[in-house]
This record gives C-alpha cells, sequence and structure tokens, in this order.
C-alpha cells in the first residue's frame, strides 16, 4: 500500500499530503500565503494540569474531500445505524484534533454505498 497520503480537492482532482509534511507554526504566516495543506504547530494549555503541550494538526484548506471503505459486522451494526453514525459523527464530532472545543474537522458526507 502507498504511504503517501492523499485526498481530493471538490474537483475531485489529488492533494497530496507532503512527505515530509510542510510544517507552519501557528500565527506565523498570513492566510492567504498558506499552502493548499501542512502540519500545524501551536502550543495549547491543558486545562486540568495547566501544562503547556504542543499539537499538531494536519490543516488542508476547504473543499477537499475523501472516498474510504468500511469493513464491518452487518449482524452486530445495521447499515442504517452505521450511516447514520458516520453521518453525525461528521457533524457533530468532526475528524483530527481541535475537533470537540475548536470546531476543526467537521465533514458532510455525500455519498453512502453498500458493495
Amino acid at each position: 500500500m502507498d504511504e503517501q497520503i492523499y485526498i481530493q480537492n471538490t474537483a475531485f482532482e489529488p492533494i497530496k499530503l507532503p512527505d515530509p509534511p510542510q510544517i507552519v507554526e501557528a500565527g506565523t504566516v498570513k492566510n492567504e500565503k498558506l499552502p493548499d495543506s501542512y502540519v500545524e504547530v501551536i502550543g495549547v494549555r491543558n486545562p486540568s494540569t495547566k501544562a503547556r503541550n504542543i499539537r499538531y494538526r494536519v490543516v488542508v484548506k476547504p473543499g477537499w474531500c475523501c472516498s474510504f471503505t468500511i469493513l464491518w459486522d452487518s449482524v452486530v451494526v445495521d447499515r442504517k445505524s452505521l450511516e447514520t453514525a458516520i453521518v453525525n459523527a461528521g457533524t457533530l464530532v468532526g475528524i483530527g484534533d481541535g475537533r470537540g472545543s475548536i470546531g476543526y474537522g467537521r465533514f458532510d458526507v455525500t455519498s453512502f454505498a453498500i458493495f
């Protein structure tokens, strides 16, 4: 399997995340000069311990899309429940770091098919 990570924009043109990824420290580059994909490095404070942690967040400009395949046991989880869980994950939770408190990683499911 290819070790590179690929996603697509909404015109289905591939966007390859660079290897090694371009690292951008938060707040050091103006928005209009940011690349299409990069890794944001930002310091955050843990509210429970007050310690500072470094976060590395993959950033892709709006308009990205991807496709993936899920293998699951349909005896345990029926098709409609799986589809509902994925749609709700995109709407309510998102993927990646920063999804809960600052709303990063939200997505819409545009197609759900069983093969």
